[in-house]
């Protein structure tokens, strides 16, 4: 049976993992929704299920070619469970990935907008179980939205399985029943097949003016009818303007995307500049904990702190629509905030408040605003959000902290610095005060980067795990733990770390970027590349992101890519090409440029490392031996003691195999960063699989 609408062959095309329905639960539930549709939609409408296992495909077929008929369909229904996201799976790449792309180039588009405003999705998730953070961000990611899923799962205690038609609404925590989830899904189609065949009204009324009056008119009619068009036109056009106006202010609310700027100080003394950061700290902490609203990170939304900049620009250069700013006004016994949400589109105000509350009722107060910028956006906010000042009373503590944050983001040398004094005076100041501890760690952990057997290492593992201590649920002290059991190639630690850090917090950046590099050192690269971007998405003029995402890119082979993209992070801060990454810019410009290029960089370039180990390589590839081992033997003089991985890779390019393996395995002694990703390297691509080299690859204990 063919599709209601001329050109597609079908009008539902069902998706499923088989091992789904080794049970018969998906042929239980077409057979159901078959019924559901029956009663519900007058005109038949066709599915198509695929009973067979192999569907007729096997790995020799042109599987784009065998599924393109199939998946010209109206409605794609995934049947989304614990297994169905796997990047590797063929329901996931040949079937969701290509409808998807197909759905957005078709002639109706992959949103469609109902005639009451709404906008629905042809992409309608049916869910049949919890699903881990992970599978969940990589949905999200595909289809570049908040997953909204029709729920199918049975929740109890310990138990994360697909509803049936058995099951009782009181045993069911989630207290949905099958029968009326089916009822929904129909519902759901109905509307979607409606807003296809019936755009919305507008548009028919603004070309139905257009048609011409019948031939058999008289020719004294002909004047009214004329002037009756020209009214009914400009009466088309004024309802026109004024319900595209209500849509696009909708429309402001519905994009629920929002960065929270900086308060701005206007005490008389204007000594609270810290303050007015901790109140929009805080309310970014608390709005971030929202799963349907994208919140920026305060180390891209603070970057704007000071400087007189147009919020529509800062809201392009952050891609929100929405931007939250204020003010504090705060003395002795009073304390005035204003706070007002701005769209950045059209300059607009959703919503401003002035609130004057005693310096005692701070807390209460951010935690109102936030309520209040939730309620705006039509969002409930979870009455248990957590935030760094509510650990703390000690309101010198909280601004010591909030100091080391700022110079902590500048990620320079002498930022870190100032950053470790005022961790430490915060922890003087409240030696309970978790966050200070876990920031510290941190901090301290950078200042080790590039170091040979820093000695700051106990010391580190010390103050994340007092900070854990405090508050075992702080993700970033686990993302801390992270990054020191890899300092400590302890990669199977490494991992989990990173993993319970993202389980806790999937929308902190910094979170991300830790587990998308524990995700690339298990060669796991499109997921550390999606990732990044989300890192990117939710921290976009951040440079950390763009080095992540473009160190992916480079461990993945799109040379190209890594370079753009660890371009746009020194355009952001210049200062990162005198730290220790200038020498993987410089390889991601000869993978891309070439060799002529990369001693074009290296004529600008200030760290003498990365200009010995450089040119080594380049004035090699360009057939200078001589230049190349005048490099060279600088290199091993100065560096041979600090960094013998780098020696190592300017062997590897001269295809010295044995001298490869022993600065490779200094490398390992020194315990150099560089030696975490030498299984995916590319320069070391030759002796993938030698038995030497695959005997340090295994000294990293890197689980599969």
């Amino acid at each position: 049976m063919a599709s209601v609408i001329s050109g597609y062959q079908y009008d539902i095309f069902i998706s499923y993992r088989h091992n789904d329905n080794r049970s018969g639960w998906v042929t239980e539930f077409v057979n159901a929704l078959q019924e559901e549709l029956a009663a519900t939609i007058k005109e038949p409408l066709s599915i198509y299920f695929d009973k067979n296992p192999h569907d007729g495909l096997l790995e020799t077929h042109n599987v784009d070619k065998s599924l393109e008929g199939k998946l010209k369909c109206l409605i794609f229904i995934p049947i989304i469970s614990q297994t169905y996201c796997d990047p590797k799976s063929f329901a996931w790449q040949h079937e969701f990935v290509v409808f998807n792309k197909l759905a957005k180039e078709d002639q109706f588009g992959r949103d469609i907008r109902q005639s009451n405003g709404n906008v629905t999705n042809r992409i309608l998730p049916i869910k049949i179980h919890d699903l881990d953070a992970e599978d969940k961000l990589t949905i999200e990611n595909e289809i570049g939205g908040v997953l909204r899923a029709i729920e199918f799962s049975f929740k109890s205690s310990g138990v994360n399985r697909p509803l049936t038609s058995t099951d009782k609404r009181e045993e069911n925590s989630g207290k949905t029943i099958y029968k009326d989830q089916v009822n929904k899904v129909a519902n759901a189609i109905k509307e979607i097949i409606s807003a296809i065949k019936s755009p919305p009204p507008i548009m028919a009324q603004s070309s139905s003016v257009h048609h011409p009056a019948p031939a058999f008119q008289k020719k004294s009619n002909r004047k009214k009818i004329v002037i009756a068009s020209f009214l009914l036109l400009l009466a088309t056009a004024v309802v026109f303007f004024y319900q595209q106006r209500s849509t696009n202010n909708q429309q402001l609310i519905l994009d629920k995307s929002i960065a929270v700027l900086p308060f701005v100080d206007m005490s008389p003394a204007h000594d609270q500049e810290y303050f007015g950061d901790g109140v929009a700290e805080e309310i970014i902490n608390v709005l971030v904990q929202i799963p349907d609203l994208k919140v920026i990170a305060r180390t891209s939304s603070f970057q704007f702190k000071g400087k007189n900049e147009d919020l529509k620009r800062i809201g392009e250069l952050l891609g929100v629509s929405n931007i939250l700013e204020g003010s504090v006004r705060k003395s002795a016994d009073q304390l005035r905030i204003t706070a007002q949400l701005i769209n950045v589109k059209d300059g607009s105000h959703l919503w401003s408040k002035t609130f004057d509350r005693s310096p005692k009722d701070v807390l209460l107060l951010q935690d109102e605003i936030a309520r209040e910028v939730a309620r705006a956006f039509k969002l409930t906010l979870a009455g248990n959000a957590r935030s760094a000042a509510r650990i703390t009373s000690n309101e010198a503590a909280y601004t010591a902290y909030l100091q080391g944050l700022y110079f902590f983001d500048q990620g320079t040398l002498d930022g870190n610095q100032k950053a470790t004094e005022l961790f430490t005076k915060s922890i003087q100041l409240d030696s309970n005060f978790a966050p200070a501890w876990v920031e510290l760690a941190a901090n301290k952990w950078r200042l080790c980067v590039g170091r040979v057997n820093c000695p700051d290492l106990p010391e580190i593992k010390r103050l994340a795990k007092r900070g854990l201590e405090l508050d075992p649920d702080n993700a970033t002290g686990h993302s801390t733990m992270s990054i020191f059991y890899r300092g400590e190639f302890k990669m199977k630690e490494s991992y989990e770390e990173s993993l319970k850090a993202f389980q806790l917090d999937p929308r902190n950046p910094r979170v991300l970027r830790i587990h998308g590099l524990a995700l690339l050192t298990m060669n796991r690269v499109d997921e550390a590349i999606e990732i990044s971007k989300k890192s990117i998405s939710l921290d976009p003029v951040q440079p950390n992101s763009y080095r992540y995402l473009g160190r992916a890119y480079y461990y993945s082979g799109r040379f190209q890519e890594a370079f753009e993209v660890y371009k746009k992070a020194f355009e952001l801060s210049p200062q990162l090409l005198a730290s220790v990454v200038s020498t993987e810019y410089a390889l991601m410009i000869l993978m891309a440029k070439g060799a002529d290029a990369l001693l074009d960089f290296l004529k600008t370039e200030e760290s003498e490392q990365t200009k010995l180990a450089g040119s080594a390589i380049a004035y090699y590839l360009k057939g200078d031996l001589t230049a190349s081992n005048e490099s060279l033997n600088k290199l091993i003089s100065k560096y041979a003691g600090e960094n013998a991985f780098e020696i190592a890779q300017v062997y590897a390019f001269r295809k010295d195999y044995l001298k490869t393996i022993e600065w490779l395995n200094s490398s390992y002694h020194q315990k150099n960063y560089g030696l975490i990703l030498v299984g995916q390297d590319p320069v070391f691509k030759s002796f993938w699989g030698t038995p030497k080299f695959e005997e340090i690859v295994a000294k990293l204990n890197i689980p599969n």
